[in-house]
């Protein structure tokens, strides 16, 4: 009868052991380097996020230009001598920017490996030591502390590894002012939600370069980061929100600035273009550009992720943004309203930016 009670106790045991230790035990999914990493947060109300977008495209389709020509006019208004130099000067400690391409080359080859990425990834202490802590943060749920780059890099997925390059190349000590870090987070949150979204719309055009793309997509507002050193005043919080009012407040446009960083690193022409001329589909007929479909195409990929990702807010809730700015109706049929709205309201985008948002988290913090 002891023996019995014994055996008894002993199983009961085991069966509450198994009880409480069930959800450490489950295996976790693994994905594809396409699939932007694993775990995946839940995505913030999908229907209400559906709503957001569905609302932000109609306006960028609208077309509608209240102040389009004053904007234009603003970029092609020249800067004067004293302003060019000044951006000149801040440039110099971007110098390191000029090895981007190079360095997302292996990433943007498609049949690329998660070892090799790894591979990369370890020949540099200081992105190994930001990548593993990324990972590890909390927003991963992770069972264990990872240590492995391998498994760091499938976790994150490659958009993450490639904002992680590109932010480790960014001179971050020449903002010394409490509202300029601000301004520099912002900033560079806005170009990698920019770069997360048109990746998401890039997976439905291959034929398009999509490393390019993400490329330009994550630089182009570069040159507001040249700029937030020149203000000075301190009389306002926020960076200025259009192109006419940066150009009054701080003598020059990002787009001015981004000229004159480009000329100094030596950018690919295409990527060049790109990012120079991302706000033109606001104002511009495509035909006045000359340019060929596929990089029309592009351009206007990249204008319309600018546009949507002005509605994700920093954690993670898509809220529309009053900021929106039109698509010149030339672009409508280059890339059809229809199209974008079923790339972006697939439950896949959602959860592609949910994991976007999480790295974002947890590489700024």
């Amino acid at each position: 009868m002891g023996i019995f009670l014994l055996a008894t106790s002993v199983t009961f045991a085991g069966l509450l052991l198994w009880w409480i230790l069930r959800p450490a035990m489950r295996p976790r999914a693994h994905s594809s380097p396409e699939d932007e990493g694993f775990p995946q947060i839940a995505p913030p109300a999908p229907n209400a996020a559906n709503e957001v977008l569905t609302q932000a495209i109609h306006h960028i389709y609208s077309g509608l230009r209240p102040v389009a020509n004053l904007e234009r006019e603003a970029v092609l208004d020249p800067i004067s001598s004293a302003t060019h130099t000044a951006i000149q000067h801040i440039a110099r400690h971007f110098q390191r920017l000029s090895s981007l391409q190079a360095s997302l080359a292996l990433l943007n080859d498609p049949n690329v490996r998660m070892h090799d990425v790894a591979a990369l990834v370890a020949r540099d202490p200081v992105l190994s030591a930001r990548v593993l802590h990324t990972a590890n943060s909390p927003l991963f749920r992770t069972i264990s502390t990872i240590k492995s780059i391998h498994t760091a890099v499938t976790i994150l997925g490659l958009s993450n590894i490639k904002t992680l390059i590109a932010y480790g190349l960014l001179p971050q000590n020449i903002y010394q002012g409490s509202l300029h870090q601000i301004w520099f987070r912002n900033i560079w949150r806005h170009m990698a939600d920019t770069a997360a979204i048109t990746a998401a719309i890039a997976k439905a055009m291959p034929r398009l370069d999509g490393g390019m793309l993400y490329t330009a997509a994550l630089m182009h507002d570069m040159g507001k980061l040249l700029l937030i050193p020149m203000y000075t005043s301190y009389t306002r919080s926020a960076y200025p929100s259009t192109l006419s009012e940066e150009k009054s407040m701080l003598t020059a446009t990002h787009i001015h600035a981004a000229k004159i960083l480009i000329e100094d690193i030596q950018l690919d022409s295409d990527l060049a273009s790109l990012i120079l001329f991302h706000h033109y589909p606001r104002w511009m007929d495509a035909k006045e550009l000359n340019w060929k479909d596929d990089m029309l195409q592009c351009l206007a990929i990249i204008f319309l992720a600018n546009q949507l990702a002005k509605c994700l807010s920093h954690d993670g809730i898509w809220t529309y943004s009053e900021e929106l700015e039109t698509l010149h109706d030339s672009f409508h049929t280059i890339f059809p309203q229809e199209q974008i709205a079923r790339i972006v309201l697939d439950p896949a985008f959602q959860r592609q930016m949910a994991t976007h948002v999480q790295a974002m988290q947890a590489s700024l913090h």
